[in-house]
C-alpha cells in the first residue's frame, strides 16, 4: 500500500506550516543550553528504562511483542530525546507524527503493521509517562498510530488506502487549522462566532481535499464528522484555563501558569461529559469504530486545546483500542455482556480500581506545584533522581501488571469488561475531579491506554489463563498480591504529603 503523491504532499506541507510558522512568528525556537541536555537526559532515562524493563520481560515470556523492541525502544528514546530541546510540546507532536507517518504511512502487508504500531504507542506512552504536562505532544502521533492500528486489519485491501488517506487529509486539513489560529486574523472575529468560522474553514479545507484528491462520494460525509470535532474542540474549553496551547517557548513559565490554574467547577466537567456523550454516540451511530479517531483530529486542531480537550481525545483513543481487543480476541463479535457473572465482578473492580486511582496520583510529582531546581543538583541527588523515576516506572508496571493479571485470571469477554469499566469511570474522574494541577486531569485517563495496550500486547497470557488450573492462579494471584503490596508502600515513602485529590 503506498499514498499517492498529492496525499504525502498535502501533508508535509502542513507539517512544514505548523512547524515553521510559529518559529518565525513567535521564536519558540531558542538556542539548547547543557541544562536542558540534562533534563532531556534524565526524562530519557527514564522512559528507555521503563521500555527496556517491559522488553526483557516479554522476551522472557515469549511474547510476540518482543519481536517490536526496536520501535518500543526507539519511540521511547526519541520522546525522551526531544523532550529536552526547547520545543513547545506542539512542536514535539508534529515532529513525533512525522516520523510515524514516514515509518508507517508505505507498508506491503497489513498483517504485519499492527505489530510494530502498538509497540511504538507503547513507547510513546512511556516516554510520555515522565513529562505529564501540556498533552498535545502524545495525542497528536498517537492519534495517527491508533488510527492505523484500528484501519490495518479491519479495512478490506481495496479501500485501505483510501481510508488511510482519508484519514491523513483531516490530520492534515487539522494542522494547518491549528496554524491559522495563529495569526491574528481572529483577534476580530468574536469569542462566540470562533468555533463556526474555525469550523466552516476546516470543514471546507477537508471537502476540497476529500473531494480533489479521492474522488470517492461516500467519503464526503465524513467531513461533517471531522467540522463538528472542529467545533466540539471550542465548546470543551476549560473555563478556568486561560492560557493558551504553550506556544511561546518558555516551557517552564507555562508549566507555573498551568499549575497555578484553579480547577473547574464541577459543572463544567459535567457539560463536558455529556457534550462528548452525544458526540461519541453519533460518531460510532453514524461511523463506527473510525468515527471516533476523526472525531479526535478534529478536537485536536483547536490551538487553545486545555484539559478537558486533552481528556476527550484519550478518551476517544481509548475506546478506540478496546473495539480493537474486542475485535482481535473476544469470540463474541457484536461485543460483550455484562450481566454475564465474570463480566461484572470485572465491571465492578475497574470502576473500583479507578475510584482509587485519584488518591495514588497525589503522590506523583506531576501533581505538585513546579519546584525551581537546578538540573545539576538532581542529577548529584539520588533522592530528587529517585522522585522524578521511581513513581512513574511504578505506575506504568503497575498498569502493565493490572493488564497481564485482567488477561491471565478473566477470559476476553471479561477483560473486555473491565477495561471498559477503566475507560468510563477514567472519563467520570478526569472531567469530575478536583484536581490539584489542571495536567494532572488527563492522567486517570492516560494509565487507562497504558493497561489497554498491555492487554493488547499479551494476548499470549489469555491462553495461559485458560489452560491453567486453580492451583497455579492461585500462586500467581499471591504473587501479584505481594507485588502490589510493594508497590503500594514504595508510594507512601515516596509521597510528601501534597494537598489531596478530591472526587466529586
Amino acid at each position: 500500500m503506498k499514498l499517492s503523491w498529492g496525499i504525502c504532499t498535502l501533508f508535509y506541507g502542513a507539517v512544514a506550516l505548523a512547524l515553521l510558522v510559529p518559529i518565525i512568528k513567535e521564536k519558540v525556537w531558542r538556542p539548547v543550553g547543557v541544562s536542558t541536555l540534562k533534563e532531556s537526559w534524565v526524562k530519557s532515562m527514564g522512559g528507555l528504562l521503563l521500555a527496556g524493563i517491559f522488553s526483557v520481560l516479554a522476551m522472557l515470556l515469549q511474547l510476540d511483542i518482543a519481536a517490536a523492541w526496536p520501535y518500543l525502544l526507539g519511540a521511547s528514546g526519541l520522546y525522551g530525546l526531544l523532550s529536552g530541546l526547547n520545543l513547545t510540546a506542539e512542536a514535539r507532536g508534529v515532529t513525533l507524527l512525522t516520523v510515524g507517518f514516514a515509518l508507517f504511512s508505505n507498508f506491503s502487508d497489513p498483517s504485519t503493521v499492527p505489530l510494530p504500531l502498538i509497540a511504538s504507542f507503547l513507547g510513546l506512552a512511556f516516554g510520555k509517562l515522565f513529562n505529564p504536562n501540556a498533552w498535545e505532544d502524545f495525542i497528536l502521533p498517537g492519534t495517527w498510530l491508533v488510527g492505523l492500528y484500528w484501519l490495518a486489519p479491519n479495512i478490506s485491501e481495496g479501500l485501505l488506502a483510501s481510508h488511510i488517506s482519508l484519514l491523513t487529509i483531516f490530520i492534515s486539513v487539522g494542522l494547518m487549522t491549528r496554524t491559522l489560529q495563529a495569526f491574528p486574523m481572529l483577534a476580530h472575529v468574536p469569542v462566540w462566532l470562533r468555533p463556526l468560522y474555525i469550523g466552516i474553514i476546516g470543514g471546507l479545507s477537508a471537502w476540497l481535499a476529500v473531494q480533489n484528491m479521492l474522488l470517492y462520494p461516500p467519503f464526503l460525509p465524513w467531513v461533517g464528522l471531522f467540522a463538528g470535532g472542529l467545533v466540539l474542540g471550542f465548546l470543551l474549553l476549560n473555563p478556568s484555563e486561560s492560557i493558551e496551547s504553550p506556544a511561546n517557548g518558555a516551557a517552564i513559565a507555562v508549566n507555573r501558569q498551568e499549575q497555578s490554574a484553579t480547577p473547574a467547577a464541577p459543572q463544567a466537567g459535567v457539560i463536558a461529559l455529556l457534550l462528548l456523550g452525544m458526540a461519541t454516540l453519533v460518531a460510532s451511530r453514524l461511523f463506527g469504530t473510525a468515527g471516533w479517531v476523526v472525531l479526535a483530529v478534529g478536537l485536536l486542531s483547536n490551538r487553545r486545546s486545555g484539559s478537558y480537550v486533552s481528556v476527550a481525545a484519550m478518551f476517544l483513543l481509548a475506546r478506540v483500542l478496546l473495539q480493537a481487543f474486542l475485535t482481535q480476541f473476544s469470540a463474541n463479535v457484536t461485543g460483550i455482556n455484562i450481566t454475564h457473572p465474570y463480566a461484572s465482578a470485572a465491571l465492578f473492580v475497574g470502576f473500583a480500581m479507578m475510584l482509587i486511582l485519584p488518591n495514588w496520583l497525589n503522590a506523583l510529582p506531576a501533581t505538585a506545584p513546579a519546584v525551581p531546581h537546578n538540573d545539576a543538583e538532581i542529577l548529584n541527588d539520588p533522592k530528587r533522581l529517585s522522585l522524578i523515576l521511581i513513581p512513574f516506572v511504578l505506575l506504568g508496571l503497575g498498569s502493565l501488571l493490572f493488564a497481564g493479571l485482567s488477561n491471565y485470571f478473566l477470559h476476553a469477554e471479561a477483560t473486555a469488561s473491565l477495561l471498559l469499566a477503566l475507560i468510563v469511570s477514567g472519563l467520570g474522574v478526569s472531567l469530575l475531579a478536583q484536581f490539584y494541577s489542571p495536567q494532572a486531569r488527563a492522567l486517570p485517563l492516560f494509565a487507562t491506554l497504558l493497561t489497554l495496550a498491555g492487554a493488547l500486547v499479551s494476548p499470549e497470557i489469555l491462553d495461559w489463563g485458560n489452560e491453567a488450573e486453580k492451583g497455579q492462579k492461585l500462586v500467581v494471584l499471591g504473587v501479584a498480591l505481594v507485588l502490589v503490596l510493594l508497590i503500594a508502600f514504595l508510594t507512601q515513602r515516596l509521597g510528601s504529603g501534597r494537598k489531596p485529590i478530591q472526587v466529586s
